[in-house]
């Protein structure tokens, strides 16, 4: 142990060992090799009496628990991102029922407004605030649009199309 302090403690935690005479199973410590590699050493003891059973020193045993660890650790990290997966994929479940619900009522209300402006004139003083309430619904189907495609995990291609020809190439 190059540091003397840390080396210290782990002398006091070795005589406090032996004092108890408890058996130690997986006591861990963290030794700094002369090339200034730390390894993680997993220590196991017992202690010796002599003959009137007063505690005298012990035997230990260290293994090179450093790959474990490492292997431990890198395990939780794929742990946790694969929790943070399921979140999202749940996530995006929610957004995608909730965006089909909004886009089933603004259908509704797009389609309303669509027939109130057909028997509307623009110098009706209701034709401006259908206008608005077209608009704002327009707006709010793009943004469910957004949430849905964000839930399906798909990209979306836009183009413009004309509906009249779509409908006379059809053969309806």
């Amino acid at each position: 142990y190059p540091d003397k302090q840390y080396r210290e403690s782990i002398n006091e935690k070795a005589f406090e060992i032996i004092k108890s005479e408890l058996r130690i199973e997986d006591f861990q410590t963290t030794i700094k090799c002369k090339n200034d590699e730390h390894r993680i050493i997993s220590w196991y003891s017992n202690n010796l009496s002599d003959d009137y059973g007063e505690p005298v020193g012990s035997i230990a045993m260290g293994i090179d628990i450093t790959e474990q660890k490492h292997q431990q650790d890198e395990k939780l990290k794929l742990e946790n991102q694969i929790l943070q997966l399921q979140k999202m994929e749940s996530i995006g479940r929610l957004a995608g029922g909730i965006a089909h619900d909004f886009n089933n009522l603004l259908t509704a209300i797009l389609g309303t407004t669509e027939l109130a402006l057909m028997k509307l004139n623009s110098t009706n003083d209701y034709y401006h605030n259908f206008m608005t309430i077209k608009k704002a619904s327009e707006s709010a189907a793009n943004l469910t649009r957004q949430l849905l495609l964000f839930s399906r995990k798909q990209t979306a291609e836009l183009k413009i199309i004309n509906l009249n020809e779509l409908i006379n190439n059809t053969g309806v």
